[in-house]
């Protein structure tokens, strides 16, 4: 068996659901160092590896995955386990790549393995904030078919909105809403407006809390390139104004679109199509 399999089986075999990767992440930061790689983990945990020198090209993966285990098996050339392709495998790929040039070129590479990437990405959040400036280019390790090549992706916009109602006697809510009804209707026009204007994006209830006659709603989705992130926050604030409800914060990541003609990619095509994988 190759290395390189050899390796992405062991990594699989380390089961790391969000808030539990300390077993993997464990494995993996010897593995780096056993390649050379010298890791350091960072404040909100993720993983950072650079060599060479000047600005050069960012790999950024991720170490968790969401919740449920699957016996990792290869049968056939057919790699099966919980993470596989979301994103072990493209993590393990990038980490092979980096082992084989680290010798042969002085271009800088700096990996980043997030840790909390299926939930809030704190991790790659601060690991970006740190690194991502010293790069100019930056390939990111998520799902994209065997062979296809990603070149938009999503902005990602998360609200937390609070609705409120006076406060009556639990028999008064035949007459009455509760805040928390108005928070669910809230949300459900919310998603109807968002897919009326922009189309059928991912609209998710992430938690809600309930006290006295005030509730807390944190809602997240995510929104193509053609919209700016004011145009989303617009539609949003005037269901919030149509139910009575506040604003309390936003946190928004923007889409982001690379030319197709730019350098990065070409290379990528150009070794895709040359091993016949078109």
């Amino acid at each position: 068996m190759k290395e390189e399999v050899k390796f992405l089986l062991e990594l699989l075999k380390k089961y790391s659901p969000t808030g539990s990767v300390d077993e993997a992440r464990e494995f993996l930061l010897d593995k780096l160092k056993e390649f050379g790689l010298n890791p350091k983990i960072l404040s909100r945990g993720a993983i950072v590896a650079e060599t060479g020198r000047g600005s050069g090209i960012l790999l950024c993966g991720h170490l968790d995955t969401i919740p449920g285990e699957i016996p990792v098996k290869i049968d056939r050339g057919i790699i099966t386990g919980r993470g596989v392709v979301d994103a072990k495998g493209p993590l393990a790929a990038m980490i092979q790549a980096m082992k084989r040039v680290l010798e042969k070129v002085s271009t800088k590479f700096t990996l980043i393995v997030s840790v909390d990437e299926e939930e809030e990405s704190e991790s790659t959040l601060e690991a970006i904030r740190l690194h991502g400036a010293k790069n100019s280019h930056a390939i990111i390790g998520e799902p994209s078919r065997t062979y296809g090549i990603t070149v938009s992706y999503y902005g990602k916009m998360d609200l937390l909105v609070r609705c409120k109602q006076k406060s009556v006697h639990p028999s008064a809510t035949v007459k009455y809403e509760s805040s928390m009804e108005i928070s669910f209707k809230f949300y459900f026009a919310l998603k109807h407006r968002l897919y009326e204007t922009i189309g059928r994006i991912p609209v998710t209830p992430q938690r809600v809390s309930s006290l006295d006659n005030k509730s807390s709603l944190f809602v997240s989705f995510r929104y193509p390139p053609r919209f700016s992130a004011s145009e989303i926050l617009a539609i949003c604030n005037g269901v919030i104004r149509e139910f009575g409800c506040s604003l309390d914060s936003v946190r928004n990541i923007d889409p982001y679109e690379v030319e197709e003609s730019s350098k990065i990619v070409r290379t990528f095509v150009e070794v895709i199509k040359a091993r016949g994988y078109e």
